[in-house]
C-alpha cells in the first residue's frame, strides 16, 4: 500500500488525501474487492471512511491471529457495522498499528 501511495503522489513533497484514495482504489483489484463494494462503502460512510476501510483491510490480511481471508466480505462486514453505528475505525488503527510495533 505504501508504494501506492508513493505513487499516487507523483513525486510531490506533501501528501494529499487524495493519494490515499487513489491508492486504496488501486489496491482493491489487488486483495480482491469488487468496484461495487467499495461504490457501496463510499455511499454509505464516505470514502476518506471506505479509504480507510480498505488499508485497514489489507492490513489485517496478514495478522498472524485469524488473517482476513476474504477481503470483500470483510468490507461488506465493515460497510454493516457502520450502518449499524458499531464501526470503530480508530479501534482498529489502533490494532494495527500495536500489531506492527510488537
Amino acid at each position: 500500500m505504501q508504494e501506492l501511495v508513493q505513487l499516487a503522489q507523483r513525486g510531490r513533497s506533501t501528501l494529499a488525501d487524495h493519494d490515499f484514495e487513489e491508492a486504496a482504489y488501486e489496491r482493491l483489484y489487488q486483495i480482491g474487492i469488487s468496484k461495487s463494494i467499495w461504490d457501496e462503502a463510499c455511499k454509505s460512510m464516505g470514502s476518506p471512511a471506505a479509504t480507510t476501510c480498505v488499508i485497514i483491510t489489507d492490513a489485517n490480511m496478514n495478522r498472524p491471529n485469524n488473517p482476513v481471508r476474504s477481503p470483500g466480505a470483510y468490507m461488506r462486514t465493515l460497510i454493516k457495522q457502520h450502518k449499524d453505528g458499531k464501526l470503530n475505525i480508530i479501534a482498529s488503527l489502533i490494532a494495527i498499528s500495536e500489531r506492527t510495533r510488537n
